[in-house]
């Protein structure tokens, strides 16, 4: 399964899903590939929406941080 590649259809339905019907569209997915990759897609509607996605991203990332640091049991999170 090398070179697997998300599909665009499946991209642009998901992005279709994010936002309220109309504005703040976007999303950001960072996933490994078959060939063990970080691949990353993001896709916003404007840089306003990508603020808010990075403020977002950012403020996860510290928390799992924190809870590593603190030798929690691992770090899942759902929203």
């Amino acid at each position: 399964m090398a070179n697997f590649k998300i599909p665009q259809s499946f991209l642009e339905k998901l992005y279709e899903l994010t936002g309220n019907g109309r504005n703040n569209k976007g999303f950001m997915l960072f996933y490994i590939d078959a060939d063990e990759n970080v691949r990353q897609v993001i896709t916003r509607q404007n840089d306003v929406t990508l603020s808010a996605l990075r403020k977002r991203a950012e403020t996860f990332l510290r928390a799992m941080d924190e809870q590593e640091s603190i030798g929690g049991r691992g770090f899942d999170e759902e929203e």
